[in-house]
């Protein structure tokens, strides 16, 4: 009797603990912190200054792309993590296929990442740019 009470309460957690194990997510091909480097694009843009390279960090987690930027120096330079009137959120997303789409303080970007790189579209003041995506943590 002590053996079958052990056997059912054994079943019981196990049929209770499935759930559970299906409801885990596993982390997505993409995932991890990302680096979007920008060449310098000599063309004027809005306020009549050519546009910086630029170096944007931005973390991919289940798909979704997020970020916080902060300009600094005038407009050369982009910071992560920054808060304040001037900080602005970059969102977006990345399909299963390496898909991504994600805007920020006036930009957008689309294109293909593949494993750990990945090439983007970028819609900035100065006109449109290809920039280089590297993953640098998963």
């Amino acid at each position: 009797m002590a053996r079958l009470l052990s056997v059912l309460i054994a079943a019981a957690v196990g049929v209770s603990a499935a759930p559970l194990a299906q409801t885990a997510r596993a982390a997505g091909p993409y995932d991890g912190t990302w680096a979007i480097d920008l060449p310098a694009n000599g063309q004027t843009g809005e306020g009549g200054y050519a546009c910086p390279a630029l170096r944007i960090q931005v973390q991919i987690a289940d798909n979704q792309v997020t970020g916080t930027l902060h300009r600094t120096g005038g407009g050369a330079n982009v910071e992560t993590g920054g808060s304040g009137s001037s900080a602005a959120p970059v969102t977006g997303s990345v399909s299963p296929d390496g898909m991504l789409s994600a805007q920020w303080s006036g930009y957008h970007a689309t294109g293909q990442l593949d494993g750990n790189a990945g090439k983007l579209n970028v819609q900035r003041t100065c006109g449109p740019e290809t920039a280089i995506a590297t993953r640098t943590a998963q």
